[in-house]
């Protein structure tokens, strides 16, 4: 979606208010299910004779506070979101009915502490923790998109970047509503292309609960495919990407611990060699969390692609007598190595999934000997 998002952003040009609340809340929804977040809201800027107005352009509020108004910010306004505007600078609050009536308040984005009596909080706030990111134009603010939590500890820096890209998108947006002499037909069909692509869309949750960068590799449990998952995690490790490979510890299969670590997963890594059915099933539980699988099956396999599978990309391969993976090319009929080839899968996965954004994986070297 984000990918979408930014493409409709920067071919829009000019759009009217009212298209723009549309895409707005269409981003708004998955956000807040994503987070479970009782508010979610972005406000606009636009000039007052002291000051500026902010304005509500687009919110979810499943809380029992008012919806979100217009409000000014004048020169010295105290507030969590007057802080944020007036400051240029994230903010992110945990804890805030415990840390009220403390003196000061870590701002996680930045690792610095605020005065609590900047943020002009209620008592108690309607909200445990918070995430306000500042949405900047030509170098200038011009607006806020935040979200508000009931409880604390849901928020992360993977939300925080999510926001970020989020609010970026929709600031080039929303900085041409008015500008430019656009037409609003055309526009107007490029938001309803928009909208249906989010029809049922909802963010994977590993964006907010996988840290680090993780692909599921499935392959036959025999015992010569071992080698060739070998190769796949040095490849993976390379790339500082976490390897799972479920494996059971007696003859029995159990589906839930499988689709926990397909869940958990980035995307995945398939040996389809022989149509292996455990292997069969296991890609059909990716393609029903939408994960992203590249697909490779030993070269002079004969069995056929199932046909729910053939609309992956399938590379045959060979494992050498050194351990190394080589892929067939069908664009030149060369051997090549397995990192080129996952190198353009990676340059490719969406970045709804955050994999981007999660910390690479290094495994920590095993303890010296006493």
């Amino acid at each position: 979606m984000i990918e979408q998002l930014e493409q409709l952003c920067l071919a829009a040009g000019a759009v009217g208010t009212t298209d723009a609340k549309r895409v707005v809340n269409a981003v708004n929804r998955p956000v807040s299910r994503l987070l479970d977040a009782h508010i979610v809201k972005l406000y606009w800027a636009r000039d007052a004779e002291e000051g500026v107005i902010l304005e509500p352009i687009g919110f979810e509020n499943r809380s029992n506070a008012p919806d979100p108004r217009d409000f000014p910010v004048r020169q010295g306004a105290r507030g969590v979101l007057e802080w944020a505007f007036t400051n240029g600078k994230p903010l992110w609050l945990e804890e805030m009915r415990r840390d009220l009536h403390e003196p000061k308040m870590l701002n996680r984005a930045t690792d610095t502490e605020i005065d609590v009596c900047e943020l002009n909080l209620k008592d108690p706030p309607q909200s445990d923790a918070t995430i306000v990111v500042p949405i900047r134009e030509r170098g200038v603010v011009c607006g806020l998109y935040s979200v508000e939590m009931q409880k604390s500890g849901r928020l992360s820096k993977q939300v925080l970047d999510l926001l970020t890209k989020l609010g970026r998108s929709l600031g080039a947006l929303l900085y041409n509503v008015d500008v430019y002499d656009y037409d609003l037909r055309k526009t107007g069909r490029a938001i309803q292309a928009f909208e249906s692509t989010l029809d049922g869309f909802a963010f994977d949750r590993v964006l907010i609960e996988q840290s680090y960068r993780t692909a599921f590799v499935a392959r036959p449990y025999r015992g010569e495919f071992a080698r060739v998952q070998t190769a796949i995690e040095r490849a993976l490790g390379r790339r500082g990407i976490r390897a799972k490979h479920y494996m059971p510890d007696s003859q029995k299969y159990i589906v839930s611990e499988i689709i926990e670590q397909i869940r958990s997963a980035h995307f995945c890594v398939v040996d389809l060699t022989g149509n292996n059915p455990n292997v069969v099933a296991e890609v059909g539980m990716m393609m029903g969390m939408g994960k992203r699988p590249l697909v490779l099956k030993q070269r002079g396999d004969d069995a056929e692609v199932p046909f729910d599978l053939g609309q992956f990309s399938v590379w045959e391969y060979e494992l050498t007598a050194g351990e190394k993976l080589l892929v067939h090319s069908p664009a030149d009929h060369q051997l090549i190595d397995l990192d080129a080839v996952l190198e353009r899968f990676l340059a490719r996965l969406p970045q709804d999934i955050g994999f981007e954004a999660a910390q690479e994986w290094r495994e920590e070297p095993a303890p010296a000997a006493v």
